[in-house]
């Protein structure tokens, strides 16, 4: 077993919660975080602190159709894809950000 000695909380509201955990697994986060941190991690992944949090330009308040297609997301009803989509379109990405956030993997 591997262990460290963080532990972390967050707090919100339900909406702002299920938002952030969406927008943090997108493509267009990944991208972001990649771009402004250097806290990469074995992996590929992103150790993130609460300084890289409170520097992230992070819109969490989205109206409740935003929530329900991030718990459709959750619940596995829906694609990463369509919530790639969707997150583009309410930080109204044009078609060729879109395209470049896409294909950079």
């Amino acid at each position: 077993m591997i262990c460290n000695n963080a532990v972390n909380i967050m707090t919100g509201s339900r909406d702002e919660l299920i938002q952030f955990v969406c927008l943090m697994n997108s493509k267009l986060f990944n991208w972001y975080l990649k771009c402004t941190t250097e806290a990469e991690v074995q992996g590929g992944g992103i150790q993130l602190y609460v300084t890289t949090l409170e520097k992230t330009l992070v819109k969490l308040d989205f109206n409740n159709d935003f929530t329900k297609v991030a718990e459709m997301r959750i619940n596995g009803k829906i694609t990463d894809q369509e919530i790639d989509e969707c997150i583009f379109n309410v930080y109204g990405l044009s078609n060729s950000e879109k395209h470049f956030i896409s294909t950079i993997g």
